[in-house]
C-alpha cells in the first residue's frame, strides 16, 4: 500500500471514530434533556424539544459516514479529536449519574446545558 493510501486510511478511521464519539456525545446530551425534562414538569417542552435536537444532531452527525463511505474526508482534520469528545461524554455522564442521586433544579439545568 502506497504512503498515501496509507495516510487516507488513517484519516477516515481517525475520522470515523471522531463521528462515532460525536454520536454519543449527541446521545448522551439527548439523555441528559430528557432527563430534566421530567424533573422539571414547568418547563418539560424546552427540554423535551432539546432532547430532541440532540438526536436530530447525532442523526446528521452518523450520516457524514456516508461521505467517507465514498472514500471522500471531511474537512477540519483534527478540529475535533476523539479523546476530547471522549472525556466531554465522561462529564455528561457524571452529570447524569449526579442527577439520578441529587436531582435538579432549574437553575442547575440551565447552568450544565450551556457548559
Amino acid at each position: 500500500m502506497s504512503k498515501i493510501m496509507e495516510a487516507q486510511r488513517q484519516v477516515v478511521q481517525t475520522q470515523r471514530k471522531t463521528l462515532d464519539c460525536l454520536v454519543v456525545y449527541e446521545s448522551r446530551l439527548a439523555e441528559l434533556y430528557a432527563a430534566f425534562a421530567e424533573r422539571l414538569p414547568d418547563r418539560k417542552a424546552f427540554w423535551e424539544r432539546m432532547a430532541a435536537a440532540a438526536l436530530t444532531q447525532g442523526n446528521m452527525i452518523r450520516s457524514l459516514d456516508d461521505v467517507l463511505g465514498r472514500g471522500g474526508t471531511l474537512s477540519n482534520i483534527g478540529r475535533f479529536e476523539p479523546e476530547m469528545i471522549e472525556d466531554a461524554t465522561r462529564r455528561l455522564d457524571q452529570v447524569l449519574a449526579g442527577l439520578r442521586e441529587d436531582g435538579v433544579s432549574a437553575q442547575r439545568a440551565g447552568a450544565v446545558a450551556l457548559e
